[in-house]
């Protein structure tokens, strides 16, 4: 502040001294600048609630100040005096403004002042939250840390258990049994008040154990020197030790250190001391001390070994019995050396030695040796025989051809020309290409092997040229030909055997037959046609052609004789319409529905078979002079009139056997004579010219009447179903059927029947002991335990026979009821999560009550079940269902843990409570978000699965929603699409954090980096734990600001191509189109040749040119900040594998945004990434090029060394942010009980959380470490 007094102040002066001294023009000075500066820097933070302030202002000038807010719900401010006070959470520019006066012009300044809330505060406890203490261990204290400074209060849930000083939280041991001790941290200006607490549990002094880490049963050899079998167990009495037999095994009575004196056995014994926790307790194991054993050697390729000189070093593997050291040496080095350690042997000369091996002694094993024989001799000649021989002539033209070798010896053969002019070979496979007619000597070359010497032979290749081939057409050079008089060929004869091949000039004439000749017409003109006949081995190309006219045909015509409109009557003879007409074609016929008329297709005969309308058709077929042409003429068909019978008394007519004879009157359309006749005369007979019907006999038969045809009518027929009935069958009917279980004790019942018949129907009971029945009523009285059969006899009527039919009545006692909860007998809930119902099912009918252990943590509605939560902790909910008639009473219960919410508590409720159990479905619901209190109505939105494995394995599945109306969540950009990462695989939950933060506050250069947030979320009513609500990828102007239109785009490297639009580069990496996610042919070739031209000139000779190079198609600042992001978390998917993000914008590929981290930081336990150490990212496509180029290299060396005080910053900062997701961590944990559990792919299980965020800091330590080490080397 001084400085900057004496500053302004020498300003003021020489301002002053100016005028006075040079300012001699009698006009007003030129006004001087004003300042202002303020006293608290111009970036402020506050805490809400914390009062108002002034930021003092000085400088220079002398005009009045006056101050305003950019938003006054964050924050107003006095006009006048600069007073600031704090309206909500926020941030806002304060600007103060100077105005002008007659010596200083106007000016103004501002200071952004950002608003926060009140930090969440937290209390751990250092001991755990489940502790145990033996009584009479004395006084105690659960340390607990934390954020936030507000003063913390201590009481005791049971003072009979054990009380707690409520200031120190010294805890006071009373009683055997479990308390829970809470701490109260209140609330302070800068901190929300918090609580927490852990169970203590009291316990009597415990049974001391002793267990030997190696067993009962030790076997140690004689000379192995002092050894250990280390206890464990319970009890922290002190452990002293002896050993039965000194002579064979000392042991030091207080480390428990053996020494072995002698062959023998002996027991060592291991006493622990009593202690104030636990009692005094013994054990023991057996030791025997045994003679060491005897060693082997075994040589793999055996004992005898012959070598060529020359073929290199090798080695004998030895196995065997025994771990001593073994060595090597050489009878004779002359011969033969070998590696004294590894037996590696070198030839040296032609010759014999012995090589030997030595094992040495061990604890366990005796010293051994062995030996074999080594046999050295020189290599065998080689051969080559060419298999064509050694003069060898071919035509010029005749393509490649191989002279194949053989002969002995396994070595490459290579060969050359003599005069490559001539001819060339291919030096690897010997396959030879004429060039030119001469001579030329080929030469193949075999190289040595190990067992063969090199050798070389030659053949004598001459080439000459082809003879001169002809072409001849046997018909002639000129053809006339007319259309549609088939096809034909010309045929050809000539010199030489080259295949002919056959075109036509003008195909739209006459095209031919490539290989055969044969020419097909088409149509009217002249073409030519050509054939060339190709070269062989021994003649040369030919060709010759000939001229083709084709001419028309003359047109034919048909005349019907009786006209094109003919109309007949149906059943009337057959006729013929005669045809005439110009062309002598044969002339074929044909109906178009047969169904009315059928036509002879050779003499146009038409016989009539429907009524109704078709057509008859004429072709007249094609000659060699007239054209073919077809005709037709149009036929109708007419019908008689239909004759009918009508039966007055229906189709349908049952009779008494016995009542008389009857007629069924008919009438009806039609003129003819009506005939009648009965099916079955048994039945019934009936007189064929009246229809009286005499009843015979029981049964069904079928009258039928036939009426005649006329010249007006068809004949046609009816009938009608007569049956014949003796008296009806009666039926009983029980409507409880017929097998009744009933209980003692309850009430009479009646089975009521029902039934054919109305006869009386009576009752009885087969044994009246176990019930008896109302005769006349049918209600029955039980008796006893046991079975009868209840019997109900229908007398016999005039209409109807008498029946009887029986039920059984079983009489037994009442019924287990079950009662079984659809949501297990454990549920976690979340405070705030709404009410809750645990569907009951199972056996019995009894009414179901239920009641809560605990009301001020749950409240139950007796009749439903229906669970309304109150406050954090633990009861239990239990149903009873009453006792009935049939079922004895039950009760169940199941146990609820209700979680206090630390986060903010995201709520979602999908329409009817719809699952969410799709990747592909949206299932529409809403949202509310309860931040402390304030709460949010997010309104409607959609919701669905996401992700890969994530989703397909981790049972916590990660969602993704979109809001109908953009949204601000949590201070981040309103938007509709958002992500919920459910980091299942993170125990820490905080690498994909981390990630973000390193894009958001460190490496500047990401064009836009996801925000995110940590929240609880309960969906339909159920806990699903701490999830992290992101920004999803999306192209907007406040996510991924690209411009479609101009040809932007979005891609993501993905080898999953799980997208509708994917491609991959010529260096296999591969795209899927993230915007526009649906391109259209031009847009998807675009960007992919865009794509395609970065590779290839990251790949190219010329990629690192300054001016040329790759770096003017990427942004490279971009690629230098993703790559350290990525390599420093050992991101293993980025490897360009999945979820690396590029989009394309001002015509340049820019790196990001960056996703996907879960595994990354070291939670993995494959491809070397769960090692800190090495490189990873280094090794993807385009980036192993791109460190090709030492300025690239010096740029990520450059901005590591810029941005690494920062990184270590961040990796220190895990640890506070972890501090504040402690308490919902462990909700989080309480519904997924994974911390001591493997989850794929994590590198460690450490069964804690804080262990979790301990393991992540140290691992990003240790990589951070060796990056620095090798980035600056």
């Amino acid at each position: 502040m001084m400085r900057q007094w004496i500053i302004e102040f020498g300003i003021i002066f020489l301002t002053f001294f100016y005028i006075s001294c040079y300012n001699t023009s009698p006009l007003a000075p030129e006004p001087l600048a004003s300042t202002i500066v303020f006293a608290d820097s111009t970036d402020i933070t506050k805490m809400l609630g914390n009062g108002t302030y002034i930021n003092p202002v000085s400088g220079i000038g002398d005009g009045p100040i006056s101050y305003s807010s950019e938003k006054p719900n964050i924050a107003t401010v006095d006009a006048n005096n600069g007073e600031v006070t704090l309206i909500g959470v926020g941030t806002t520019i304060i600007t103060a403004q100077k105005a002008s006066t007659d010596k200083f012009k106007a000016v103004s300044a501002s200071y952004t002042l950002t608003v926060k809330d009140k930090a969440l505060s937290t209390i751990v406890f250092a001991d755990s939250t489940d502790i145990t203490k033996m009584l009479g261990s004395g006084t105690y204290i659960n340390p607990v840390s934390g954020v936030g400074d507000g003063p913390i209060s201590y009481f005791s849930e049971r003072p009979d258990i054990a009380t707690v000083d409520t200031s120190t939280g010294v805890v006071t041991l009373i009683g055997v049994g479990t308390t829970v001790i809470t701490a109260n941290k209140a609330s302070t200006d800068s901190f929300k008040a918090v609580s927490a607490n852990y169970t203590l549990t009291v316990k009597d002094k415990n049974l001391s154990t002793i267990v030997f880490v190696d067993g009962t049963d030790i076997t140690k050899m004689i000379g192995s020197g002092t050894y250990i079998n280390p206890v464990s167990g319970v009890g922290g009495g002190t452990v002293s030790f002896s050993s039965e037999n000194p002579n064979i095994a000392t042991v030091d009575s207080s480390t428990g250190v053996v020494t072995l004196i002698g062959i023998g056995t002996t027991v060592i014994t291991a006493n622990k001391a009593l202690t104030d926790s636990f009692k005094a307790v013994s054990a023991s194991y057996t030791l025997t001390v045994k003679d060491k054993n005897l060693s082997t050697i075994v040589f793999a390729d055996g004992t005898d070994i012959t070598k060529m000189t020359g073929s290199g070093t090798y080695i004998n593997p030895v196995s065997g019995v025994g771990g001593g050291v073994v060595s090597f040496s050489s009878e004779n080095p002359n011969i033969a050396t070998v590696d004294a350690n590894t037996g590696v042997v070198t030839l040296l000369a032609i010759g014999t030695t012995v090589i030997t091996a030595q094992k040495a002694s061990t604890d366990s094993f005796k010293a051994v040796s062995a030996s074999y024989t080594l046999t050295v001799k020189d290599k065998n000649l080689s051969t080559i025989v060419f298999y064509n021989g050694i003069n060898i002539t071919k035509m010029i033209g005749s393509g490649t051809y191989i002279n194949p070798l053989s002969g002995v010896g396994g070595g490459a053969v290579s060969y050359f020309s003599e005069y490559p002019n001539i001819a060339t070979v291919d030096a690897n496979t010997g396959v030879v290409t004429l060039i030119a007619i001469g001579t030329t000597v080929i030469t193949a070359q075999k190289a040595s092997t190990d067992s063969f010497k090199a050798v070389s032979a030659s053949y004598t290749l001459t080439v000459i040229d082809k003879n001169l081939s002809t072409i001849v057409f046997e018909n002639g050079i000129n053809i006339t030909k007319m259309i549609g008089s088939g096809t034909y060929i010309n045929p050809v004869s000539s010199i030489g055997g080259g295949a002919v091949n056959y075109f036509s000039e003008n195909p739209n004439i006459a095209t031919v037959g490539a290989n055969t000749g044969e020419v097909t017409l088409i149509g009217i003109g002249t073409t030519v046609i050509t054939a060339s006949r190709a070269s062989t081995d021994s003649f040369k190309i030919a060709s010759a052609r000939y001229t083709l006219t084709v001419i028309d045909k003359n047109l034919s015509t048909i005349v019907f004789a009786d006209g094109i409109d003919i109309t007949k009557m149906t059943g009337s003879d057959t006729y013929i319409n005669t045809v005439s007409g110009l062309g002598h074609g044969v002339v074929s016929y044909s109906s178009e529905n047969p169904n009315i008329a059928t036509v002879d297709s050779s003499t146009g005969e038409v016989t009539f078979l429907g009524i109704g309308t078709t057509i008859i058709t004429a072709n007249k077929a094609s000659t060699d002079s007239f054209k073919a042409v077809s005709a037709n003429y149009t036929l109708t068909v007419i019908d008689k009139n239909i004759s009918t019978i009508v039966f007055t008394d229906g189709i349908d007519i049952t009779k008494m056997t016995g009542s008389g004879i009857y007629i069924n009157a008919v009438s009806g359309l039609g003129d003819g004579a009506v005939n009648y006749s009965s099916e079955n005369p048994n039945i019934a007979t009936v007189d064929s010219s009246t229809g009286e019907v005499t009843l015979i006999g029981i049964g069904t038969t079928v009258i039928t009447a036939q009426k005649a045809s006329t010249d007006s009518f068809k004949a046609v027929s009816a009938s009608y179903t007569l049956t014949v009935k003796d008296k009806n069958l009666s039926t009983i009917v029980f409507a409880d059927g017929t097998d009744i279980t009933k209980m003692p004790g309850s009430d009479t019942y009646i089975n009521t029947v029902s039934g054919l018949g109305d006869g009386a129907v009576s009752y009885s009971s087969e044994n009246p002991n176990i019930a008896t029945v109302d005769s006349s009523t049918g209600e029955v009285t039980l008796i006893a335990i046991g079975t009868t059969v209840i019997t109900a006899n229908k007398a016999s009527t005039d209409s109807f026979k008498a029946v009887s039919a029986s039920y059984s009545l079983t009489v037994k006692y009442k019924n287990l009821s079950t009662i079984e909860f659809a949501d297990s007998t454990e549920i976690i809930k979340l405070l705030g999560s709404g009410i809750y119902t645990n569907t009951m099912s199972g056996v019995g009918d009894g009414a179901v009550s239920y009641s809560s252990e605990d009301p001020n943590i749950v409240a139950v509605d007796s009749s439903t079940g229906e669970v309304t939560l109150i406050g954090s902790g633990t009861t239990v909910i239990t149903a009873i269902k009453a006792e009935t008639d049939s079922f004895k009473a039950v009760s169940a219960n199941y146990t609820i843990v209700v979680l206090e919410p630390y986060l903010p508590l995201l709520s979602i409720s999908t329409d009817d409570m719809h699952p969410v159990d799709s990747k592909e479905d949206w299932i529409k619901g809403r949202a509310i978000l309860n931040n402390g209190g304030t709460i949010t109505d997010l309104g409607n939105l959609e919701i669905k699965g996401r992700g890969n494995s994530t989703w397909n394995v981790m049972p916590k599945k990660p969602y993704t929603f979109k809001l109908d109306k953009e949204k601000q969540i949590l201070g981040m950009e309103p938007h509709k699409r958002w992500v919920l990462l459910a980091n299942y695989s993170d125990k820490t939950l905080l690498r994909t954090t981390f990630a973000f933060n390193l894009g958001l506050s460190v490496f500047s250069n990401l064009k836009w980096t996801p925000v995110s947030r940590m929240v609880e979320v309960v969906l339909n009513n159920e806990y699903i734990g701490v999830y992290q609500i992101v920004e999803q990828i999306r192209i907007d102007t406040n996510r991924v600001d690209i411009d479609l239109d101009k040809g932007d785009f979005l891609l993501e490297v993905n080898a999953r191509q799980d997208e509708k639009f994917n491609f991959t580069t010529t260096r296999e990496v591969p795209f899927s189109f993230k915007g526009p996610e649906e391109p259209n042919t031009s847009q998807f070739y675009a960007i992919k040749s865009k794509i395609q031209k970065v590779e290839d000139i990251i790949y190219s000779d010329n990629f690192a040119d300054e001016v040329n190079g790759y770096a003017k198609y990427i942004d490279v600042n971009s690629f230098v900040d993703w790559y350290l992001i990525n390599e420093l978390t050992k991101n293993n998917d980025a490897i360009f594998y999945t979820s690396v993000y590029m989009f394309y914008k001002d015509n340049s590929l820019y790196m990001g945004p960056l996703w996907d981290y879960d595994i990354s930081s070291g939670n993995i336990n494959y491809n070397g990434c769960d090692n800190p150490e090495n490189y990873w990212i280094k090794n993807a496509p385009w980036i192993q090029r791109l460190f090709e180029d030492p300025l690239f290299v010096q740029k990520i060396k450059d901005r590591w060394n810029e941005k690494k005080n920062e990184l270590l910053s961040e990796i220190a900062d895990i640890s506070f942010n972890a501090s504040l997701l402690n308490n919902a961590a462990n909700n989080n944990f309480k519904r997924w009980d994974i911390l001591n559990t493997y989850v794929w792919p994590n590198r460690v299980v450490k069964g804690s959380y804080n262990e979790e965020v301990s393991e992540l800091i140290d691992w990003l330590t240790m990589r951070y470490n060796w990056m620095d080490s090798d980035i600056n080397q």
